[in-house]
């Protein structure tokens, strides 16, 4: 499971089971480039769309 950083200092679960969430890094990375957001699926706020800009660090 990674973790998503965004620039507010919020942190993210991404799950690969919830939703269409991506499995690695890099997949989130090239979607984040090809489209410039991600839409993370997260188990208590269903899902959230991230903008390129807002994100910080996934690890």
């Amino acid at each position: 499971m990674l973790k998503i950083i965004l620039k507010n200092g919020r942190e993210l679960l991404n799950d690969p089971e919830l939703g269409l969430n991506l499995e690695s890094k890099e997949e989130i990375q090239e979607n984040l480039i090809e489209t410039g957001s991600y839409e993370l699926c997260t188990r208590d706020e269903g899902f959230i769309f991230l903008s390129a800009d807002e994100i910080k660090d996934i690890i």
